[in-house]
C-alpha cells in the first residue's frame, strides 16, 4: 500500500491520494530513495496533490537520502506555484543538501528567475556557501539573476571575486556582467 499511495502522488491521481488519506496512511511516507509523497507530487509538479498532503500534515522540510527537500525538486524544476505553495507551508529555503546546496542554487543553476526571485523575497540567504565553496551566484547564467544576489546578499563584491565568478560560469558574458557590477556599484557609492 505505501507504493501505490507514493506512486499515486507522483501520477496525479487525486481520488486515490485522498482515500488512502482517508484511511490513515501517513502523509510523510518515504519511498526507498527516502523521497515523501509530497517529493514525488511536486517534482512531477501535481500542485493539488501537493496542497492536499500538506493539509494532511506532510512535512515539506523531510529531506531525502541526499538531503534533498521537497523545495529543492520543485526550485530545479521551475515549478513556481509549487515553490510559493511550500513557501506559504513554512518550507524552509536555507535548508542544504548533502553537498550543502540550497534551493537557490538548483534555482540559479537552472536560470529560473523567478523561482529565485521568490526564494530571495522569502528570506533566503545567498550567501550560504557548499561544501565547494561556493554561492548561488556561482552557478547563474543569468543576468537577471546575478542583480537579484547582488540586491539580496547586501555586501559589496570585490571585482576579483566578481571576475573569479563570471570566468567560472560564462567567460562570454564577462563585459557584460563587468557593465553591470559597475553600475550597481556608481548606484550604491
Amino acid at each position: 500500500m505505501n507504493n501505490h499511495f507514493i506512486e499515486a502522488t507522483c501520477k496525479g491521481q487525486i481520488e486515490i491520494v485522498r482515500s488512502l488519506l482517508a484511511t490513515g496512511i501517513d502523509p510523510n511516507l518515504q519511498n526507498e530513495d527516502g523521497d515523501t509523497a509530497l517529493i514525488e507530487a511536486s517534482w512531477s509538479d501535481h500542485i493539488e496533490i501537493a496542497r492536499i498532503l500538506l493539509e494532511a500534515g506532510a512535512d515539506p522540510n523531510l529531506q531525502n537520502e541526499d538531503g534533498e527537500t521537497v523545495l529543492m525538486k520543485a526550485s530545479w524544476n521551475d515549478h513556481i506555484e509549487t515553490v510559493r505553495l511550500l513557501l506559504e507551508a513554512r518550507a524552509d529555503p536555507n535548508i542544504q543538501n548533502e553537498d550543502d546546496d540550497t534551493a537557490l542554487m538548483d534555482a540559479s543553476w537552472g536560470d529560473h528567475i523567478e523561482i529565485a526571485r521568490i526564494l530571495l523575497e522569502a528570506g533566503v540567504d545567498p550567501n550560504i556557501q557548499n561544501k565547494d565553496g561556493k554561492t548561488a551566484l556561482n552557478y547563474t547564467k543569468s543576468i537577471e539573476i546575478f542583480n537579484l544576489l547582488l540586491v539580496y546578499s547586501k555586501i559589496m563584491f570585490s571585482v576579483n571575486y566578481i571576475t573569479d565568478v563570471l570566468n567560472y560560469r560564462n567567460r562570454r558574458k564577462f563585459s557584460e556582467y563587468r557593465q553591470q557590477y559597475n553600475n550597481y556599484y556608481i548606484m550604491n557609492m
